[in-house]
């Protein structure tokens, strides 16, 4: 069975989820100007054959603008089912947490928000005490789990760590 956890999942890593995000929003972005611009350029073709008909190069030419503004639109969907096939070959349930396509729903602005709030453990005012948390937290392992919350897993290294930390719930 495939397995993404390499000693930390890397799916988990706050510069993996942001580099997965640009990657998913370049792909969105792509997905909605493109055909845009290729629709704009079928409409100049049909344009230019409607002055000159007996050009034979625009029908040809506005069918392959056309296919590949449906391919183009449709992208997203294809990264879907290929991440599901790549889950299934593998072995992994979709909704497991370590699946390729849980890596990739889990590149978005809440689960990176989440990992970032977690990590630096937002809502404790006391100096030291966010710190000794701080220091807490990098030890410990943690994993994000389908609706971007973050599950915690205690590891035995930090036991000297947890011992000395104070001052958090």
């Amino acid at each position: 069975m495939l397995n993404l956890n390499i000693g930390y999942y890397i799916c988990d890593t706050v510069g993996f989820l942001r580099v997965m995000y640009l990657i998913k929003l370049l792909l969105n972005i792509i997905r909605f100007v493109v055909p845009i611009l290729l629709i704009a350029m079928v409409v100049k073709d049909l344009y230019l054959n409607m002055i000159n008909p007996d050009a034979k190069e625009g029908v040809p030419k506005i069918t392959k603008r056309i296919l590949a503004a449906v391919i183009v639109f449709f992208v997203p969907m294809l990264i879907d089912l290929v991440l599901f096939l790549v889950d299934y070959i593998a072995g992994n349930k979709s909704d497991s947490d370590y699946s390729a396509s849980s890596c990739y729903t889990n590149a978005s602005r809440s689960c990176i928000d989440n990992i970032e709030s977690y990590l630096n453990c937002d809502g404790i005012k006391d100096t030291t005490a966010n710190k000794n948390c701080q220091k807490k937290r990098r030890c410990n392992e943690y994993t994000l789990s389908g609706d971007c919350s973050v599950k915690i897993k205690k590891i035995d290294d930090c036991k000297s760590i947890n011992d000395e930390v104070t001052g958090y719930e």
